[in-house]
């Protein structure tokens, strides 16, 4: 349930550009930066975890790892002004499927607060 909620909750910030304007963006830009690190390790460990105690292959166990992944993907999105500064061509890659992760990341985590094991 808590990783239906963090999945909603993010994906409304990966869309965000959407609809916040520039200069809030801007203003937060450093906040959502660190909250798109944080993000991406809770991605990681959702992944790991779900791979840990796969017992079959079921809609529950389907919804927590596609949640580790959008929660890893949406950590780069938003980390992105953090992670330019080391590297990465993945960065840049997945900046034209930010609204396409966020979308999926808001309907994976609808999914999962009403999907019980």
């Amino acid at each position: 349930m808590l990783f239906g909620i963090i999945n909603i909750i993010f994906g409304v910030l990966v869309l965000s550009p959407s609809f916040i304007g520039r200069e809030k963006r801007e203003k937060y830009a450093k906040t959502l930066s660190w909250a798109g690190i944080l993000l991406l390790i809770w991605g990681i460990m959702g992944i790991v975890s779900s791979l840990l105690y796969f017992q079959s292959l079921n809609l529950y166990w389907i919804l927590w790892f596609s949640g580790g992944v959008t929660g890893l993907l949406m950590g780069i999105v938003l980390g992105i002004n953090l992670l330019k500064k080391s590297s990465t061509g993945i960065v840049n890659k997945l900046a034209p499927y930010q609204r396409v992760i966020g979308l999926i990341a808001i309907i994976i985590g609808v999914l999962q607060l009403f999907v019980q094991a």
